[in-house]
């Protein structure tokens, strides 16, 4: 029992650290996902308003990025 007893708070505070970096990897993936499609549905509600006076920029590769460069292109025309 000695044994076990000796390796159970390293396994704990490895425990912890883990569970502290994945959550903060949670946390950061939400904010790059989420922060453009903020930054896309104000520039919507703007054109919506019609206010086509701010620019934005969203700088992605995926669906994101391609629904914010034809928002661009329009908000431009």
């Amino acid at each position: 029992m000695a044994e076990i007893n000796k390796n159970t708070r390293p396994r704990i505070l490895l425990c912890v650290v883990g569970l502290l970096l994945s959550t903060i990897a949670g946390v950061m993936t939400a904010r790059w996902v989420t922060l453009p499609l903020l930054r896309l549905n104000e520039a919507a509600k703007d054109i919506a308003a019609r206010k086509f006076d701010r620019a934005f920029a969203v700088s992605r590769l995926d669906r994101v990025g391609e629904l914010a460069q034809s928002s661009t292109r329009w908000h431009l025309n």
